[in-house]
């Protein structure tokens, strides 16, 4: 069996969802996934821990505290689960 990625099935669905007339059930599937709790709290944790990372290297190092924005933009938005 082929794995098929995660757009192209959600494109899958909306589409038989269209042709059918059956809304419901995809607008079921996509409020079980959204309401799915995840856990933020290590997330927060880290992202701060970065953010002092970035002040510390900035203040020791200066220019290549950009070496640490990558960790402070993941943890943010892991932490706000956009990611």
């Amino acid at each position: 069996m082929a794995k098929i990625p995660k757009q192209q099935l959600v494109i899958k669905l909306m589409s038989d969802c269209k042709r059918n007339g059956n809304w419901d059930i995809f607008a079921y599937q996509t409020d079980q996934m959204e309401n799915t709790k995840k856990g933020s709290g290590l997330y927060w944790i880290l992202f701060i821990l970065s953010v002092i990372a970035f002040f510390w290297l900035y203040g020791v190092i200066g220019g290549v505290c950009i070496l640490v924005l990558p960790f402070i933009c993941t943890f943010f938005a892991k932490a706000l689960n956009i990611m």
